[in-house]
């Protein structure tokens, strides 16, 4: 492997990430501490002796899989408990993500009691889905759970504090309570937001506090609890498309195609009027997944991850697929045909149509969603004409895929099944068209 631009600062930089984790994610437990800083020495190493690159992505690949577990537990996949067993190796940590996973298992698969406060607080621990807050709490008494379940904030809070687990739910609850008791507006008010704004879905008792909050907002017209599940649902093109972003990424870097315009277009860059005319078409489509720096596709990938997952939630994955390489295509398209860069990289005129499709995306008519463009035009013309600040951008590819991005979000409605499915092989058939026309053109 060529890691002439890893040793550079590559490996600082991820240092870098990983003593920020280690003070920011999960941080009360040692062995996620221990993990990031472990990461970020051997990153420090490899910088230091070139030739043992290997020890950082040892580093990297042990850290990246408790972020993978962190991330994912709120799905609660059957396999990733076997993954937490297999990876994570202090009872306390291992016993955190089990809860974790067993609490969001049941929201969105189990048959969870409408309401498991309802009755007897000895329902509710005796209730097998409520196991997970047995094991947390560890059979405290009756009566500070009670205590935590009262109206008064100065009990519930006392509590919380017994319990040791964080009062701001609580005391929003016992608000809320108040509220409900004397028709006080205004501690209605804010005991909802209190009690809104501390749900944690990485939180343990996450699924009982929001089961809880459900029942007592309900007739109040707010269902949090579906609103809080598609929040959280999965988002598999989003990371597919950052996959083949560090796949092409790790290819330059093998083959020192970084900031080369021949090894670039050796792997797919975009080359202009020439692309056009040598009828190589596929580099549309590769030129989206190549980037000319760290900080290129640093920045491209923080926005996808950003954006993407958002409107994957909202769209589908195989609708954000179709918007995000049709974009990207149209905006590699507007390169060659009005641009003068003698070789164009970058996912932008993607990303530029996913951001105009959000910007547009409204429910209703045509009128609905100008009147949302409206209110977001200035953002959108505030980062196009950003680019004209910068050098070596290609605007022409970001124009491209913001107009695609909003005839398709004008245009927009809720596909079916079948138009669904037949925009992901539609996008997968564009994608595999571009890597198999590339691999093509290296062997001949």
């Amino acid at each position: 492997m060529d890691t002439g631009a890893l040793n550079s600062w590559g490996w600082l930089l991820l240092a870098g990430v990983m003593v920020y984790l280690a003070f920011t994610v999960l941080s009360r437990f040692s062995e996620a501490s221990a993990r990031f800083v472990l990461a970020a020495g051997m990153a420090v190493l490899s910088y230091l002796h070139p030739d043992y690159w290997w020890l950082g992505i040892i580093g990297l690949v042990q850290a990246m899989l408790l972020i993978f577990i962190h991330w994912r537990v709120i799905y609660g996949h059957p396999h990733l408990l076997t993954w937490i067993r297999l990876t994570v190796f202090t009872p306390e940590l291992r016993s955190h993500f089990e809860r974790l996973w067993l609490q969001w298992r049941g929201l969105r698969q189990l048959p969870l009691p409408e309401h498991p406060l309802k009755g007897d607080v000895l329902y509710v621990l005796q209730d097998a889905s409520m196991q997970s807050l047995r094991s947390t709490i560890q059979s405290p008494s009756l009566d500070i759970l009670m205590a935590l379940l009262s109206p008064d904030p100065a009990q519930t809070y006392a509590a919380s504090r017994k319990l040791k687990i964080d009062s701001g739910y609580w005391v929003g609850r016992a608000m809320f309570l108040q509220g409900q008791q004397t028709q006080d507006n205004v501690n209605l008010q804010l005991g909802a937001q209190r009690m809104l704004s501390s749900l944690n879905a990485r939180e343990e008792l996450f699924a009982w506090k929001l089961l809880d909050a459900e029942s007592l907002l309900a007739p109040y017209g707010l269902h949090i609890k579906e609103a809080f599940l598609a929040r959280t649902r999965s988002t598999p093109a989003t990371y597919t498309l950052l996959a083949l972003m560090g796949l092409f990424f790790l290819w330059q870097l093998e083959t020192g195609a970084l900031s080369s315009i021949r090894g670039l277009s050796a792997l797919g860059a975009n080359l202009g009027a020439y692309t056009l005319e040598s009828g190589e078409y596929w580099r549309f489509v590769t030129s989206i997944f190549l980037h000319g720096s760290w900080l290129h596709i640093g920045l491209n990938g923080f926005y996808l991850f950003q954006i993407g997952r958002e409107l994957e939630r909202k769209i589908g994955p195989n609708a954000l697929m179709f918007a995000f390489i049709v974009s990207g295509v149209v905006g590699s398209l507007f390169s060659s045909l009005f641009g003068h860069a003698d070789a164009s990289v970058g996912a932008s005129g993607g990303l530029f149509g996913l951001v105009a499709l959000e910007a547009t995306l409204a429910r209703g008519g045509l009128q609905q969603r100008l009147r949302k463009l409206s209110t977001n035009l200035g953002s959108l013309l505030t980062m196009f004409l950003i680019g004209f600040l910068i050098p070596n951008i290609d605007n022409w590819a970001h124009l491209g895929g913001l107009l695609t991005g909003l005839l398709l979000g004008l245009s927009y409605r809720q596909p079916s099944r079948q138009e669904q499915a037949v925009m992901g092989v539609v996008a997968s058939g564009i994608l595999l068209w571009g890597v198999i026309s590339l691999l093509l053109y290296r062997a001949g």
